[in-house]
């Protein structure tokens, strides 16, 4: 493999995707010739941005200078990963989602042998120190590279009425059929590969998840919704969580200049 697909799922937030980027560029993305990006961007994120900055960035990180990219009108998590995954038309793939920060160099050459050499069909990065290795079932949406067959087929079991990452997990919990083998990127005792970086964003934006009912009566699923704030108190503790974002990228751009 000398090019790369890269599958992102991500909202309004520019600032967010463009370290998420920045370090993936640095300490994966070089390791390949191409960069192929395919990307769903919601409805949804910072008042001060639009989704065409988000489109601008991922077309400066795309190979070709033209990352595909949809913008619906409606967002949808479900729906965003059922998209992206169905547009992939490569042996494999990295899943990313706007918010993650890449700690360390990538071991490519080990991804490719444990994919292409037919004994994974998905690599996790992992964030937590590498442990004894977890249970192979412990699917999750954090980053991870996966075999084109293999989301085709995940994406076409899946409800876009319903969390994407749960309804995976329930297939592993549930033993059913032809599901994809997990591996992970590290060994017993290697630091955490990534580390989430969308947890202060979202709470200086005010964002809370809430569940709602789905449209077809399957059960709820989860969306990010704005809140007001309702109180003196509620304002500071916005400001608050908004210098700690701040702060903490101005200590993730360090880490990246250091490097």
């Amino acid at each position: 493999m000398r090019d790369l697909t890269v599958c992102i799922t991500a909202i309004t937030r520019p600032e967010v995707l463009k370290l998420t980027l920045r370090s993936f560029a640095k300490r994966c993305f070089c390791r390949y010739d191409g960069i192929h990006i395919i990307a769903n961007v919601d409805p949804l994120g910072s008042d001060t941005a639009s989704r065409d900055d988000v489109v601008r960035l991922l077309n400066a990180f795309d190979s070709r200078g033209q990352a595909q990219v949809n913008t619906p009108e409606t967002g949808g998590f479900a729906r965003a990963v059922k998209w992206v995954w169905s547009q992939v038309d490569a042996p494999y793939f990295l899943h990313l989602e706007d918010d993650w920060f890449l700690n360390r160099p990538v071991d490519v050459d080990r991804v490719s042998r444990l994919i292409l050499g037919g004994e994974a069909d998905i690599v996790r990065l992992y964030l937590r120190r590498y442990a004894p290795p977890p249970s192979t079932g412990e699917f999750s949406l954090n980053p991870f590279f996966m075999t084109g067959s293999a989301a085709h087929d995940l994406a076409s079991r899946m409800n876009d009425q319903a969390d994407p990452e749960k309804q995976i997990r329930g297939l592993f919990f549930g033993g059913a059929d032809n599901l994809p083998r997990i591996a992970f990127h590290g060994k017993p005792g290697d630091p955490a590969d990534v580390t989430d970086i969308g947890t202060l964003w979202r709470k200086s934006h005010s964002l809370k998840k809430s569940y709602v009912p789905a449209d077809d009566g399957s059960g709820a699923h989860s969306v990010w919704q704005k809140t007001v704030a309702s109180s003196l108190r509620v304002r500071l503790s916005d400001l608050s969580y908004a210098a700690r974002f701040n702060f903490s990228l101005l200590r993730y751009r360090m880490r990246l200049f250091g490097d």
